[in-house]
């Protein structure tokens, strides 16, 4: 459940990953690879353990430069750090870009996160994190802030639809065009009993989020939906609880970023998701907490964990710690590294779930056993 508190979000699930948390840092927690300690102890194992094949949760050495040229309202401009693609998604410089369009922008160095301020609303976000608070409201959004080269760089899409931006692609020759929408103000709009509140362009239609209250003047009530607006058309709706909290984030035709409640083809049965989803199907990269306890991120298709990807196991499971590496069909299936909870791991091939073919498995007294499996 994620929790909202001032400024900042913070959760009681996930061991502080992925959610807003007051450190920011987003990382697992289970590894630390600062050093490659030989201690023949399980536990002194366990926390200098460095997988070769253990992908980061965002690694930014994914990241492709573009170097796209940027006109905005009709000027090109110029920034500290290019363009550059993460997951087929182009992301920009966040401050400079912000500040060209009027907002104020804080850095917060204790926990890296970011403050924007515009004339209608304050927007929140941390590093690496895929919730967004904006005008008091959670997002999801499909790519997280980043740091590259020591500036941050946002997803293109977000900027555009949190500053209110039309976007115009042109790969003939590598132009990014942006163009501010119109005036934006805070305003309703009351039609058949219901009342709408939130920013409006040019007096005519929504963008962004949209409170939605039963009822019109002082006695109306808040409905537990908000409603997210692009150019005037309902993308998705945002679920809360009766304290506010964030329950799940829906896009309106079941494709795009999903946030929620999900069952899907595992064995676990109920998970919260986090991530894309195809016709109401986790489909790309996400984050999945099964009722468990155990999680996995990485990659999935068709509802199934398919591609690089990391599945942790919960404390309340007696052998296994964690499995990195390549998965099909919702199984360790290729090259991967599979650790046990009494510091044995296993660095080969696997097949179905159980190691298949050459490997090297490293048990805790030190011995090493190079072998092939079947």
């Amino acid at each position: 459940m994620l929790t909202v508190s001032g400024a900042k979000a913070v959760s009681d699930c996930c061991n502080g990953y992925i959610i807003f948390s007051n450190s920011g840092s987003g990382d697992i927690g289970i590894i630390n690879n600062s050093s490659n300690n030989s201690s023949n102890s399980s536990e002194e194992y366990l926390k200098h353990v460095d997988p070769p094949s253990l992908p980061p949760r965002y690694d930014a050495s994914k990241f492709v430069v573009t170097n796209s040229t940027i006109i905005l309202n009709g000027e090109k401009q110029s920034f500290s750090v290019p363009t550059i693609s993460y997951l087929d998604r182009t992301l920009v410089p966040m401050r400079e870009l912000f500040e060209k369009l009027g907002t104020e922008v804080i850095w917060n160095n204790e926990n890296k996160s970011i403050t924007v301020k515009t004339p209608t609303k304050d927007i929140f976000m941390i590093i690496n994190n895929q919730f967004v608070i904006s005008r008091g409201h959670t997002l999801v959004i499909d790519v997280p802030p980043m740091l590259y080269n020591g500036k941050t760089v946002v997803p293109l899409r977000f900027v555009c639809e949190q500053l209110h931006l039309d976007v115009e692609w042109n790969g003939n020759n590598n132009t990014i065009t942006l163009t501010s929408k119109g005036d934006v103000t805070l305003g309703e709009i009351t039609e058949f009993g219901l009342t709408y509140y939130g920013e409006i362009i040019n007096g005519k239609y929504f963008d962004g989020v949209c409170d939605l209250y039963h009822g019109t003047g002082e006695n109306r009530i808040k409905d537990y939906r908000g409603w997210v607006y692009s150019d005037g058309y309902r993308e998705a709706t945002i679920v809360y609880d009766a304290d506010g909290n964030i329950e799940s984030y829906l896009p309106v035709d079941n494709t795009g970023m999903y946030y929620g409640p999900l069952t899907t083809n595992d064995t676990n049965n109920s998970q919260t998701y986090l991530g894309n989803i195809t016709n109401g199907v986790p489909d790309g990269y996400g984050y999945v907490e099964f009722d468990s306890g155990d999680y996995y991120y990485g990659f999935i298709k068709n509802g199934k964990k398919s591609g690089q990807g990391v599945y942790v196991w919960s404390h309340n499971s007696q052998y296994s710690f964690f499995y990195s590496g390549e998965w099909e069909n919702d199984q360790a299936n290729g090259f991967g590294t599979h650790v046990w909870k009494d510091g044995t791991f296993h660095i080969g091939n696997f097949k179905n779930g159980i190691p298949n073919g050459y490997g090297m498995r490293y048990y805790p007294n030190g011995t090493v056993n190079y072998d092939y499996w079947t």
